[in-house]
């Protein structure tokens, strides 16, 4: 029934328990863990495979990217990016639901490169609306809040009464007409 395939993407060493408990807690929680599969690299077993076309593949599958910025920018590459900014590059060329969470920490204690992708995270017109976090549980409430409203913008979970509720891809001939009138002649009309 898993619907929606989430990315976490971070500078693995730095928030090796950040991103196992993100993942434990989307898979411990009932409701979350019927709408959402969790990606984390370092699942994966040994292969003769490239990690850089391993994980953009990864990432370019998945409908959230989680992206964790903390004080370390990662490991560059020849085109000088980090795994997480090429991840995050290409959330954005797919239009795909970026949650950001930043953790607290000084631009004193963070990397340059760090601070150039928090302000494209925070610009107002082109960026992303994130999160600090300090903790795990900060954390895991700025996750579930985040992936209670996808689940809501995208129809599966309805926040009104059912009565009220529009129920999208419906059209007239799903309206069993011989039903309506029914409920009209026998039901509503004895409300009055």
């Amino acid at each position: 029934m898993k619907q929606f395939k989430i990315f976490v993407s971070s500078v693995q060493k730095e928030f090796t328990e950040e991103r196992k408990a993100a993942k434990q807690f989307i898979e411990g929680n009932k409701l979350l863990n019927r709408y959402f599969e969790v990606f984390l690299f370092e699942d994966l077993p040994a292969m003769s495979k490239g990690a850089e076309r391993t994980y953009i593949k990864k990432a370019s599958e998945s409908d959230i990217l989680i992206l964790l910025i903390g004080k370390e920018y990662g490991n560059v590459g020849a085109d000088d990016l980090s795994p997480t900014e090429k991840e995050f590059l290409r959330a954005v060329d797919k239009k795909e639901c970026i949650l950001a969470y930043i953790k607290n920490a000084t631009d004193s204690q963070r990397d340059a490169r760090v601070i150039n992708l928090i302000n494209r995270i925070k610009d107002s017109k082109s960026g992303f609306i994130y999160k600090p976090f300090t903790n795990l549980t900060e954390l895991e409430d700025g996750i579930y809040s985040s992936l209670i409203e996808f689940l809501t913008d995208k129809g599966v979970i309805r926040n009104s009464p059912f009565d009220v509720s529009i129920c999208d891809g419906t059209t007239y001939n799903d309206i069993n007409e011989d039903l309506v009138i029914d409920f009209l002649k026998n039901r509503a009309i004895k409300q009055k």
